[in-house]
């Protein structure tokens, strides 16, 4: 229980500063203010002000996540694995992991001089967050909200588990500030710098391209259709799997994956919700006209996509082993999402009520998150620090 309070104090202490984060909803409308402010000097301090509080607030929202990623020991279902991995990887045994995992270990080990497993940890806890708050920063027309997302759909507690998986996912969405700018070269290196760590981020540079087009309805129905006939073909998709990771042969993995109702409710839920803010401004005899003449237009549509592809990939593909990995590369656009429905909204009305909703169904998936988060096979509960508890002994053949 004291576990469960010491996560709700995260979380909590992380959001209040981000409420008070000052908002950028247009990069270029930015820019273009503080060259005005620059030409008044009472307005240049004011900005100066802005700039350096929300630094300060910002760092504020890195120390509090950090400390205790960095504190933690021994959370996570595959904490001691990661423990016999970094020995296998510094002897240069056979390790089932990617090259850059590997060649970081060795090096955080030759600068110890011994195998200090704690502090491979905290440079990937440290990393992992700075690399996901620079992206939110980036992405975000509303910095509070989907920093809250972030928090609520349990992103960052989950850095306490599977840490090539979303050290690589965090580099792939700062990978995203460059695709949804067209800056292509930027952002296929950034992908494989991921890859170096997980291969799995290889996936958005099919997935990215496919949701950054324009779908037409009966093109798409068609791909979706066939996206459902891989079902019939589970055989060969197994195949796969083993080839791509073959540490999966002859393992629980291979007896299949399982539906995910909450994926499923939710990407069903989120693909309605532009169309529920529409005909709630509607209702008000309001009319959205910001959609489709701002600067962000593409990055919307892009994310409505995602979220499209993943409710299919959750409902067609869910006999593949772990296929949330693939799907959670484009659920966590949710985070960028949901606010920009809610900016997006005319009607004042409209947006209290989207506002208050997000808040409500967060804070009740964030409660959702710790009831499963006691599950053996994801053990991030209860969490332990090296401070007070002893590392048991890694059985390392």
């Amino acid at each position: 229980m004291a576990s469960v309070v010491l996560y709700i104090l995260i979380a909590a202490f992380a959001v209040i500063p981000a409420y008070f984060l000052s908002d950028t909803r247009d990069s270029r409308t930015c820019a273009a203010g503080r060259a005005a402010l620059l030409r008044l000097p009472e307005s240049l301090r004011c900005a100066q002000v802005t700039i350096f509080r929300n630094k300060a607030l910002m760092a504020a929202i890195f120390v509090i996540l950090a400390v205790p990623a960095v504190l933690r020991q021994n959370v996570g279902n595959d904490y001691m694995r990661y423990v016999a991995f970094f020995h296998l990887a510094n002897i240069d045994a056979y390790v089932p992991t990617e090259p850059g995992f590997n060649l970081l270990v060795k090096l955080i080990y030759g600068l110890c001089g011994y195998e200090n497993s704690l502090l491979v940890f905290a440079v990937f806890s440290v990393l992992t967050i700075a690399f996901f708050l620079i992206a939110i920063r980036a992405l975000s027309g509303r910095f509070f909200l989907s920093f809250f997302l972030f928090m609520a759909f349990g992103y960052y507690f989950q850095t306490y588990n599977t840490v090539r998986y979303y050290f690589a996912m965090s580099i792939v969405l700062c990978a995203m500030i460059f695709f949804l700018r067209k800056e292509y070269l930027p952002f296929l290196l950034l992908v494989l710098a991921a890859a170096s760590f997980h291969k799995s981020a290889l996936v958005v540079l099919a997935l990215y391209p496919v949701c950054a087009l324009k779908w037409k309805r009966i093109p798409a129905a068609l791909a979706i259709a066939a996206v459902f006939a891989l079902s019939y073909f589970r055989d060969f998709w197994m195949q796969v799997v083993v080839r791509l990771y073959p540490s999966y042969h002859g393992t629980a993995f291979m007896s299949g994956g399982r539906i995910s109702p909450v994926g499923i409710a939710r990407c069903a839920a989120l693909a309605l919700l532009p169309f529920l803010a529409l005909a709630m401004d509607r209702a008000s005899n309001k009319k959205n006209d910001a959609v489709g003449e701002d600067s962000r237009s593409g990055a919307y549509a892009f994310w409505i996509r995602c979220t499209v592809l993943a409710l299919v990939i959750y409902c067609a593909a869910w006999f593949i082993p772990e296929i949330s990995r693939i799907a959670t590369y484009l659920t966590v656009t949710q985070i960028f999402l949901i606010p920009e429905v809610i900016l997006r909204a005319k009607e004042e009305r409209t947006e209290r009520v989207l506002t208050a909703l997000t808040i409500v169904a967060g804070i009740a998936f964030f409660a959702l998150f710790l009831w499963r988060a006691w599950d053996p096979l994801i053990s991030i509960l209860p969490y332990r620090t090296f401070v007070f508890h002893e590392l048991p002994e890694a059985i390392i053949e």
